[in-house]
């Protein structure tokens, strides 16, 4: 169980992200400062506190904000950028602010005007959002147990939730509850109010230091400006949440798939054998591992053009009317791009072993990171159904369903 925490927002000297070439930036760099202590982390479990204060003081928590709210309101390509970046060098970081982009694009979708004032002003400060959404033992994802009661003026959230992603280094949560008339709800609950428990039990193979624990929830207080009709995001069917979620979790596999294959590469440059029947000096002149390798590079540049080609699609609806026939290409569009970045991070970090040999199997090395992180993150929603949506889209003209696993 963790104590409760004073608010994460208390960081001197924020930065603020000016535009989309800014936030890249900050990115970059904050990429190459993760990646030097990536491995301990993984291996030790050690909560990356001050690698998120460090994500909280870039700027980039508001980097989305509308500018009139003090944001830059960069694209959703750069944001893909932003996440698949941070996840080359380590995922589990990348991970954590998925959930708090998708709570700003929640808000910038149901949100009144008061409340986005109220939410977006906190964001500025360097408040973060953490994730209390999933349960276990329903019948299936979307089966709420959690509930929330008026009593007065006010409400009581009782339940608990699991896989609470970047919980423990939130100021807010977001989770999803029943009201008493069954609509589902998303409501805002600060993480050290009273009746809420933060429980460090999340021990997953892979993405270990996601803060991905358990949260209870006993008679939380809550004031009806905490709370947004999430019924309607998911009803309508113009909605792009689910889209707008999905190709964030596509850019985190793009990110594992490219640092798999770059440690890929360089220990085959650097240490490993040819086979003794190959006839080279060198591994990388191994015929098999060369065509290997070439065919690794193509499925992950399709999959990053995949992605682009989908970020592209959510980017230009900024001006227009959705339809729902506008709608459903784009949310075929992630759907095909989660489909190959899935593909090519299992694969890519899987291949490692086969194609750099047995020394790059030394647990001093980490690389089975890769394939660990890749095999948790990729569990997230099946790929087996994204097959079947693509196909009756094309074949059948069927429009998926809204939710956020589409």
């Amino acid at each position: 169980m963790l104590p409760h925490r004073q608010s994460h927002s208390q960081t001197a000297n924020r930065n603020v992200i000016r535009d989309d070439k800014h936030a890249v930036a900050v990115a970059t760099a904050l990429s190459e400062q993760y990646a030097l202590e990536a491995r301990q982390r993984d291996e030790q479990r050690i909560p990356p506190d001050v690698e998120m204060s460090l994500f909280a003081k870039s700027g980039l928590l508001g980097c989305t904000l509308p500018a009139e709210y003090g944001g830059a309101d960069i694209a959703v390509s750069t944001l893909v950028d932003i996440v698949r970046l941070i996840s080359i060098a380590d995922p589990s970081i990348g991970q954590i602010p998925v959930t708090h982009f998708g709570a700003i694009n929640t808000l910038k979708t149901l949100g009144a005007e008061p409340q986005k004032r109220r939410y977006f002003e906190r964001v500025m400060a360097g408040e973060r959002f953490g994730s209390a959404t999933s349960e276990r033992d329903t019948r299936h994802a979307r089966d709420i147990k959690t509930t929330l009661q008026a009593k007065g003026d006010s409400y009581l959230l009782n339940g608990t939730k699991y896989y609470c992603t970047g919980a423990q280094f939130s100021d807010w949560l977001q989770v999803l509850a029943l009201d008493e008339e069954g609509h589902l709800a998303r409501v805002f609950v600060q993480t050290h109010s009273e009746g809420v428990t933060l429980h460090n039990d999340w021990t997953g193979f892979g993405q270990r230091v996601t803060g991905s624990g358990s949260v209870s929830f006993d008679q939380v207080v809550l004031e009806a400006s905490q709370i947004l009709p999430a019924h309607t995001l998911y009803d309508d069917q113009l909605s792009l949440q689910g889209a707008f979620v999905q190709i964030l979790h596509a850019a985190i596999d793009a990110g594992i798939a490219e640092a798999a294959l770059k440690d890929t590469q360089s220990f085959i440059k650097s240490r490993s054998r040819p086979w003794i029947d190959s006839g080279k000096e060198t591994a990388g002149e191994d015929p098999y591992i060369v065509s290997a390798i070439g065919l690794l590079s193509v499925r992950y540049k399709a999959a990053r053009a995949l992605l682009s080609r989908a970020a592209e699609k959510l980017d230009a609806l900024t001006t227009q009317r959705v339809t729902s026939k506008m709608a459903a290409d784009i949310s075929v569009a992630v759907a095909e791009a989660r489909i190959l970045t899935t593909q090519i991070a299992l694969d890519a970090s899987q291949k490692l072993f086969e194609l750099a040999g047995t020394s790059s199997a030394l647990g001093h090395l980490g690389f089975d990171r890769h394939w660990r992180n890749a095999r948790t993150h990729t569990l997230h929603d099946p790929i087996r159904w994204k097959y079947k949506i693509v196909g009756n889209y094309w074949l059948n003209n069927e429009y998926p369903q809204r939710h956020s696993f589409i």
